[in-house]
């Protein structure tokens, strides 16, 4: 329970970080503001974390990720500071959005939980030596190799393992849910931006789900089909 409460508070500070930056930081409308923001704020807290990791334990820099991410929204926010500081919790949440990111992510982890269908076989060491401090990672089988690899998911997922104390190969799913469904909406949220309509939104959120392979389509398959 602990584990889970801190997990939870790291994500809500790079979370409300994030929308304090895009609200300042962009033109957007209401509703689009909570899930960029969100989106900003993770990819800010996984840049900061990885270099923090550079200078302090692992720990200890995924938090300051975190907490750069918020300490900068305030930055950008220092008028709403100054007139009201209560402003800056007065920002549209949609509880559609909301409702939806939530069932996505549950839908999407328990989809993959633990199976290791895809390249895990080398996410997963690269996600523990992440999570051990080994920041940027060095390839598993030669520790004489720089593993020049884009490592954004695996980062977060190693931060997710250490701060939640969840198994690596769990760490890894949620992350991958949580990257994925975010993902679908705010393609949903730019096509309905650019074309005003809230059903070209939702076709091109779907698409995009299927657009990029269809290979998690077999998890919905039951067990005893051969595949």
């Amino acid at each position: 329970m602990k584990d889970t409460v801190l997990l939870l508070l790291w994500m809500a500070l790079w979370g409300l970080g994030g929308v304090w930056i895009v609200r300042r930081a962009f033109n957007l409308r209401a509703n689009e503001e909570l899930i960029t923001g969100i989106c900003v704020g993770l990819i800010f807290e996984n840049w900061a974390a990885n270099l923090a990791a550079h200078v302090f334990p692992e720990v200890t820099a995924f938090w300051l990720g975190a907490v750069i991410v918020l300490v900068t929204g305030l930055a950008f926010s220092i008028k709403d500071l100054r007139e009201d500081w209560r402003k800056l919790f007065r920002f549209k949440v949609s509880l559609l959005q909301v409702l939806l990111l939530m069932g996505m992510v549950y839908v999407f982890y328990m989809l993959g939980r633990g199976l290791a269908i895809l390249d895990d076989y080398q996410n997963l060491p690269v996600t523990s030596l992440l999570a051990a401090g080994e920041v940027p990672p060095r390839f598993a089988l030669d520790p004489m190799v720089s593993f020049n690899y884009h490592y954004l998911v695996l980062l977060f997922s190693a931060q997710i393992m250490r701060i939640g104390d969840m198994y690596p190969w769990l760490a890894l799913d949620l992350a991958r849910s949580i990257g994925f469904s975010i993902g679908l909406i705010m393609t949903g949220l730019y096509v309905q931006r650019i074309t005003w309509s809230k059903m070209a939104g939702v076709v091109a959120g779907v698409v995009a789900a299927f657009g990029g392979g269809t290979r998690w389509l077999m998890l919905l398959l039951p067990l005893t089909i051969p595949v």
